[in-house]
């Protein structure tokens, strides 16, 4: 039973089925920027990732953010929760947990390998156009790139925030990729 320290299920399912529809069963690689308590790893696990070759890497610090770490969060405890949330796909070597900084890890990870990346983690605005970038040369040709929080209010001002950072990515790839959806989470594919 996964450990959720708020008790909720993972709440953009029905939208991450219709996007990522063409990976269900397939031996597809799946990238998430920001695992958390593993939520949506597990969700992308059950639901997406089914076939037995397939394979998630989920890249996060577990050290939270500047106002996470003023609310005093457990950041240890969100990392045992994914551990234990994961822990049957990681077993299987299916799911892989690469711990630390995502601008350092993702520039190791093999280029046009992934069919998707969901970008959750940092969401201070040069962080997140640092991931998409850097999770843009591991797509595939028609992959899906998915960012949360995209309409996320931080009330600290722009830089603070995913949306210029993600505006700012889809205006410079503009001839290279097709908005799937925009709204609080934003889709594209890789053309």
């Amino acid at each position: 039973m996964p450990t959720y320290s708020d008790g909720l299920p993972f709440a953009h399912g029905e939208h991450f089925k219709k996007w990522l529809a063409p990976f269900i069963g397939t031996t597809a690689w799946g990238l998430e920027v920001g695992s958390w308590e593993g939520r949506s790893a597990l969700w992308l696990m059950e639901n997406i990732l089914t076939h037995p070759l397939s394979t998630l890497v989920c890249v996060d610090t577990w050290e939270g953010e500047a106002v996470q770490k003023a609310e005093k969060m457990d950041f240890a405890l969100k990392e045992r929760n994914f551990l234990a949330n994961t822990s049957q796909y990681r077993a299987e070597y299916r799911l892989i947990v690469k711990k630390g900084d995502s601008a350092k890890i993702l520039r190791t990870l093999p280029v046009e390998r992934y069919s998707f990346a969901y970008i959750d983690g940092s969401h201070q605005a040069p962080d997140v156009l640092t991931d998409a970038v850097n999770a843009w040369a591991l797509l595939k040709r028609d992959a899906v790139l998915i960012f949360d929080d995209y309409d996320w209010p931080s009330g600290l001002g722009e830089v603070h925030e995913p949306k210029p950072a993600i505006d700012a990515f889809i205006s410079i790839f503009r001839e290279r990729i097709e908005i799937l959806d925009r709204g609080y989470q934003l889709a594209l594919r890789k053309l």
